[in-house]
């Protein structure tokens, strides 16, 4: 799986772009290992029209008809796997990145340091998410990011691992195992019988964990997962947990 991010940002003011990119060439400089595509938007409706993938948005608030606070939902559902910076001189919209999940607000100008923190986390979070999950099934073996995992169910000495477009696929193992083993990824265990990635969940409601993944099953319906009634707690406060994570 392709380890190169694209970074985009999005401005109306051009002298930004500049010292976005300027300052991407000097972290690179420092970290040669970290390489990046770029694209630059002057406004929203450039933005959208951009076909291939982004992993990282740095979005002005301020850009015109569509504002960037505007822009975030519309981005979030078309990259979904997308991190967005704020980029603004108004402090006052701040609030905005925690009400719409968004990764950082940076102050413009930008600080150097802080600009650099934030590549720092960003690339951490990246090649996290890229890492690889190998299973063996019928002699042919697999590789997939752990991302790609939606949930994992137990069946006897069978675990049947749920693929975000591959459907399912059934091997050998312990759920327990697996539960040690994904933890830092944002899986929990809400079940004695099921492990959940914790990205997939729309909501918690009652004893189910609500995906946003249709349930094949039942046209129309979101997938469900049961939560046992003493892992009810528990599941609310990883999963609380892991969105903060998320937001830090």
């Amino acid at each position: 799986m392709e380890q190169i991010p694209r970074i985009v940002v999005c401005d109306d003011d051009i002298n930004i772009h500049k010292r976005v990119y300027d300052l991407l060439l000097a972290y690179n400089r420092q970290h040669p290992q970290e390489q990046m595509y770029f694209n630059s938007f002057a406004d929203g409706e450039s933005l959208m029209e951009y076909s291939d993938s982004i992993d990282l948005l740095f979005l002005d608030i301020e850009l015109g008809e569509k504002s960037g606070i505007d822009m975030v939902p519309m981005m979030q559902q078309k990259h979904p796997d997308i991190t967005i910076m704020f980029i603004s001189s108004h402090t006052k919209y701040f609030i905005y990145s925690h009400r719409l999940n968004v990764f950082q607000f940076l102050t413009k100008p930008f600080d150097e340091q802080i600009f650099f923190e934030e590549l720092d986390r960003f690339y951490e979070r990246f090649h996290r998410s890229r890492e690889m999950y190998t299973i063996t099934q019928k002699g042919e073996t697999i590789c997939f990011p752990v991302s790609e995992i939606v949930y994992i169910e137990s069946s006897l000495r069978y675990l049947k691992i749920y693929h975000c477009q591959n459907g399912i696929y059934e091997v050998v193992g312990q759920i327990g195992k697996e539960e040690q083993r994904l933890k830092a990824y944002g899986f929990l265990r809400c079940h004695h019988g099921y492990l959940v990635n914790a990205r997939y969940i729309e909501l918690l409601k009652g004893q189910d964990v609500i995906l946003n993944i249709p349930d094949p099953q039942r046209p129309g319906e979101l997938l469900r997962i049961p939560v046992s009634k003493g892992r009810i707690q528990q599941t609310r406060q990883q999963y609380h947990q892991w969105l903060q994570m998320q937001r830090s």
